[in-house]
């Protein structure tokens, strides 16, 4: 007789699609970035709130026939307190500590995924006066793409070594470069030696660019193969938010060229 069937079947085994460590990367580098972006856009619709709001205020004050006072100036300052206040609302355990301002060993939270929790590797140099005056020549160096440039170079700084030594070159470059010496340069000199005065400096930075460029070029090759990022990094950048963040910037600057070029 043949064999009986057995009165239950097996189940059947579950199928296990194979895991794409490729993917999963990709995957959690776009949420990273989404996540960092779309606050980033918070900061920028506050500051336009905040432009908004001191611009409705101004309006009301001017109504008084107040002259003399440099509303622009005001306005910009209040739609920086307003955004920054906003910050500090959200990101307020990072921006209260000492290492955010002035570097030092603290906790990667957005670095690779297997330095999670450790000692970043970033943010910890102490800045020498021969690397702080390589750092303003070539602010200097940069021209028709300054501000692009220059804010490459400001992050730089607020990476390796602290946000208070960005924020000091940052105000070197505008109070003292762009303000006060361009200012008295501009009031003491006629039209062709201010001209004169413009080209010597912008020559000065690139002159001093290209011999830092030649003197430490190897160890800034060095420096970018150690740091430089792992494969499907920029994979982030398919982030919505930081699309958005993109293609709204690159709106706002044709627009302010163009309505410049019109005025």
């Amino acid at each position: 007789m043949p064999n009986a069937m057995p009165a239950t079947m097996p189940a059947a085994m579950p199928v296990v699609m194979p895991i794409d460590p490729r993917r999963v990367w990709r995957t959690w580098r776009r949420k990273v970035v989404n996540r960092v972006m779309g606050l980033t856009l918070a900061y920028e619709g506050m500051m336009l709130l905040g432009a908004m709001v001191a611009t409705i205020i101004v309006g009301v004050i001017t109504a008084s026939d107040l002259s003399g006072v440099q509303w622009d100036g005001i306005i910009s300052l209040i739609s920086v307190f307003v955004a920054f206040g906003f910050l500090l609302l959200m990101r307020h355990r990072d921006i209260f500590t000492c290492e955010f301002w002035l570097g030092g060993q603290h906790r990667d939270s957005y670095g690779e995924p297997n330095q999670l929790g450790h000692i970043s590797q970033y943010g910890g140099g102490r800045m020498q006066p021969l690397w702080a005056l390589m750092f303003i020549v070539l602010g200097m160096g940069v021209q028709g793409a300054f501000a692009f440039l220059f804010g490459l170079i400001l992050g730089f700084v607020a990476m390796e070594y602290s946000l208070v030594w960005s924020i000091a070159l940052h105000i070197f470059n505008n109070a003292i470069l762009s303000g006060a010496i361009d200012t008295l340069a501009g009031n003491y000199l006629d039209d062709n030696a201010y001209l004169i005065f413009s080209l010597s400096l912008s020559v000065i930075g690139v002159i001093g660019s290209i011999i830092i460029f030649v003197i430490y070029g190897k160890e800034m090759r060095q420096y970018h193969r150690t740091n430089r990022s792992i494969p499907d990094t920029y994979f982030g950048w398919a982030a919505p938010t930081f699309i958005i963040f993109v293609v709204a910037n690159a709106a706002f600057a044709i627009i302010s060229f163009v309505g410049a070029m019109m005025g």
